[in-house]
């Protein structure tokens, strides 16, 4: 009844595997517990050092070796295409891949789980309301809420692609008049 005893230890393992291993002169006993309370589960961490995207992923759906790629877009077709459906002036877009070497492909969407974005936030955005955006091949709009915490706007996603980070509108001002 010790739960710090062999004995104790030994009732635990029934039904799950030991073994005996010898090395040289000396036999050790080992065990292998079913016990996945104490599993640590892995996680994606990668930040590009140049932008200082950082992209997260709890669970396996990411190989370990996978690599961010993150390129700021200033200029060019695609940019283009997307600031004149999105109508913003100051912006920060952000082209997003992750690459990994193991599987030797882009890795493009999840189909369980989400990433974690964290956009650097510069300082035409400090202590503004900010949202994100993505613009579909359909060009519709689809947009991403943010917290803003230690310099960062971090958002959630599924997918990558490109992502514009811009000052979201002011609501519009309702103006009742009074009926006399």
């Amino acid at each position: 009844d010790d739960a710090d005893g062999d004995y104790y230890y030994l009732q635990q393992a029934a039904g799950d595997y030991w073994f005996y291993l010898e090395a040289g002169d000396e036999e050790h006993m080992f065990f292998i517990v079913k016990d996945d309370d104490k599993i640590v589960k892995p996680a994606y961490k990668s930040i590009d050092v140049i932008t200082e995207v950082e992209i997260t992923c709890e669970g396996t759906n990411i190989p370990l070796d996978t690599k961010v790629g993150v390129d700021k877009l200033t200029e060019g077709e695609q940019y283009k295409e997307i600031m004149d459906v999105l109508d913003v002036e100051e912006n920060d877009t952000f082209d997003i891949t992750l690459f990994s070497m193991s599987t030797d492909k882009y890795i493009s969407k999840l189909d369980n789980g989400t990433f974690e974005v964290k956009l650097p936030v510069s300082d035409k955005f400090k202590d503004k309301n900010l949202i994100v955006y993505y613009v579909d091949d359909n060009k519709n709009i689809i947009e991403y809420d943010v917290e803003v915490e230690d310099g960062y706007a971090t958002f959630a996603t599924n997918h990558f692609s490109i992502y514009t980070l811009a000052e979201q509108p002011a609501a519009p001002e309702i103006v009742v008049e009074d009926e006399e």
